[in-house]
């Protein structure tokens, strides 16, 4: 039977279970395993980035999973990423206003630690 959500045997084993669950299911689905023979697969909300011109700078606007804890990432060549940002989603989303300078190409990505 599955663990219902909030259930204290969610994600509490860090270390010794077996990699799939009697279904099938890969352990862990979050950031530790499951009490007992059935891992809780979790679907999140699909994290969306959008990036936006303002006259103080870009707009970054990012939503994903509440509680979640995310990091910005930023880069000029799509290879050395360095961070922007790090926040927790407390309600699903964040806006952060990052200063331009004229001529600037910047790519964004948003990953979880």
């Amino acid at each position: 039977m599955t663990l219902l959500a909030g259930s204290p045997g969610r994600d509490v084993v860090p270390a010794g279970f077996p990699p799939i669950d009697q279904r099938g299911i890969a352990r862990p689905q979050g950031p530790a395993a499951d009490i007992g023979a059935v891992e809780v697969e979790t679907v999140g909300v699909v994290p969306l980035l959008t990036v936006g011109l303002m006259k103080q700078g870009l707009a970054v606007s990012f939503s994903g999973e509440p509680g979640c804890t995310y990091r910005l990432l930023g880069s000029s060549n799509l290879t050395d990423w360095s961070p922007v940002a790090t926040n927790s989603l407390v309600n699903g989303s964040l806006q952060f206003v990052l200063p331009m300078t004229a001529n600037t190409h910047l790519f964004f990505r948003a990953v979880t630690p």
